[in-house]
């Protein structure tokens, strides 16, 4: 029963509204205030022929009025240099701010890589000490020269994972390594 009273009330509730809204329009159109043919008790201007007075021949009021307007309107423009572009100052001291965080972020984030490759770089300067110094002791003992040579391999896979300079840098060192080594072996032998 409670559901049904509801729908009931929608059902009725909806058609009204159209024709109240017409209504309404159509009443509304004669008795507007602003229109010019209503009797001048109702008018605060004293008469419909005062009106007329003002729109036609309206030099001393209405058009000193515009004027008036006008002319503040055209100085507000010409000298709102005080007020619009103080606000426009905020606003590029606002973008100032931002773009400055954005630098300094960037800065940050190039500290950091640059802190991560110099640790890589003194990881690789490392190996290559170990690698040296193996390399003297593998030059000392020539029996485990294949001990060396899974080295340079290992050495070479690590370098696969780095930057591609610091790979062809090393690659170069691995290779005056590697003649150095059979210049070593040719003598030896």
């Amino acid at each position: 029963m409670f559901g049904k009273n509801i729908t009931m009330s929608r059902i009725q509730y909806i058609p009204p509204r159209l024709p109240a809204v017409c209504y309404k329009l159509v009443v509304s159109i004669p008795d507007g205030q602003h229109s010019g043919y209503q009797p001048a008790q109702t008018r605060s201007g004293g008469g419909g022929g005062d009106d007329n007075d003002d729109d036609v021949g309206g030099d001393d009021g209405d058009e000193n009025e515009d004027n008036y307007n006008e002319g503040a309107a055209a100085d507000d423009d010409n000298d709102n240099d005080d007020g619009e572009e103080e606000e426009d100052d905020a606003n590029d001291d606002a973008t100032t701010m931002m773009m400055m965080m954005m630098i300094m972020m960037m800065t940050m984030m190039m500290m950091m890589m640059m802190m991560v490759m110099m640790m890589m770089m003194m990881m690789m300067m490392m190996m290559m000490m170990l690698l040296l110094l193996m390399m003297m002791m593998m030059i000392m003992l020539l029996l485990l020269l294949l001990m060396m040579m899974m080295m340079m391999l290992l050495m070479i896979m690590m370098m696969m994972m780095m930057m591609m300079m610091m790979m062809m840098m090393m690659m170069m060192m691995m290779m005056m390594m590697m003649m150095m080594m059979m210049m070593m072996m040719g003598i030896m032998t």
